[in-house]
């Protein structure tokens, strides 16, 4: 992503932007999921506000905006371990940039989940918005394959509440449809 984007991006998001009741149908049950599992270890990729801090054990967030974050760094460049992760969030994080950039999150993303890890992902779908990747089913599918990972739920279509959103006016209209997967690693 060329340097006018990412300070675009940082500007935009550089006091937090998470509400997890936007997403009813992914956040709560998301929230359960991940605790039933027993987790040590859990990494909000692009963590915003850090809103799933004290709702999901052993979370830590990481964002390069929002001071909110646990760890200021890119998703690109993550100072974990390999294989050390029980789950990664990327709730709207693996969202911007072209292909490579893309591609290279989604293997920093690997490297540092556990083996029978998962991957919780939502991102903006089939938009003209040139700051997003452009994500649809087949690229999740596609991406799915490429990295050896195997759905759990989804892809499906969510939509957010509907609420006054005053962040909609810095970021313009996203719409209210993402898709929503969960990946076993």
């Amino acid at each position: 992503m060329n340097q006018n984007k990412f300070n675009f991006l940082k500007n935009i998001f550089k006091e937090g932007s998470t509400n997890i009741y936007r997403w009813p149908d992914c956040a709560t049950p998301m929230i359960e999921e991940i605790n039933a599992l027993k987790p040590t270890k859990v990494v909000d990729l692009g963590c915003g506000s850090n809103a799933y801090k004290g709702m999901i054990n052993n979370l830590t967030g990481i964002d390069f905006a929002t001071p909110e974050a646990d760890i200021s760094c890119t998703i690109e460049d993550l100072p974990f371990e390999d294989n050390s992760v029980d789950v990664c969030l990327a709730l709207g994080s693996i969202n911007f940039g072209n292909e490579e950039l893309i591609r290279k999150q989604l293997s920093e993303a690997k490297r540092i989940t556990k083996s029978g890890g998962y991957l919780y992902f939502r991102v903006m779908c089939e938009h003209n918005n040139e700051l997003y990747y452009p994500w649809n089913l087949q690229k999740a599918k596609q991406s799915a394959k490429e990295f050896n990972f195997e759905f759990i739920d989804g892809p499906r279509t969510i939509y957010k509440n509907i609420w006054e959103d005053t962040r909609e006016k810095q970021v313009g209209d996203r719409g209210r449809e993402r898709l929503y997967w969960i990946w076993k690693v």
